[in-house]
This record gives structure tokens, sequence and C-alpha cells, in this order.
């Protein structure tokens, strides 16, 4: 019984570092989407208004050669704005796999007399 109990204080232990450690991991990633968005919060109406503005410059010159420039700017505009929402999901993943594991462990520790 005895042994059991080592057991299960050290598996307790062990599962107590881990979660530590996914937290500060999640802190981490949550501080590099609060970075993200605010560079996204930064940046994106500046570069909506150069590009809209480009567009303008484009056709009042009535230069089409760079279409495609303008298609990449906006590809990569859309690509990066998914990114950023890709990270976010997963640090909402994350953030949920900390809460089970806390759950998990209150659970345990709760078991043991």
């Amino acid at each position: 019984m005895q042994h059991q109990k080592s057991q299960l204080e050290l598996s307790l232990r062990h599962a107590t570092e881990t979660c530590q450690t996914l937290s500060q991991s999640l802190q981490l990633e949550r501080e590099k989407v609060g970075g993200l968005e605010s560079r996204l919060n930064d940046l994106y109406p500046a570069i909506d208004s150069w590009l809209q503005r480009l567009n303008q410059d484009k056709q009042g010159s009535g230069c089409v050669d760079d279409k495609g420039t303008m298609e990449h700017f906006l590809l990569e505009n859309r690509r990066q704005r998914e990114l950023i929402n890709c990270l976010q999901s997963l640090l909402h993943a994350r953030e949920q796999t900390v809460h089970d594991l806390q759950d998990t462990l209150d659970q345990l520790s709760q078991r043991l007399p």
C-alpha cells in the first residue's frame, strides 16, 4: 500500500512539473500571439492604405503591368492573417490542454489521503 502511494505521489509530482512547464510554454505563446496581434493591428491599416493608393496610382496612370505585384501583396496579406488565426487556434488548444491537465491534477490530489 505504501509503495502504491509513493508511486501515485511520484506520478502526481511529475504531472505537476509537466503542467508547470506547459503553463510556462503557454505563457510564451500568449506573448508571441499578443505581439503578432499588436503588429497586425499596427501594420494592416497602413498596408491596406498603401495598397489602395498604389492601386489608384496604377489605375490613374493606365499602368497594368504591376497587377501581379498587387495580387502578390494581397495574397501575402491574406496569408499572414491566416497564420495569425492559426496561431490563435493553437494557443487556444494549448490553453485547453493545460486546463484539462490542471483538472486531472486536482482530481488526483483529492484522491490521495
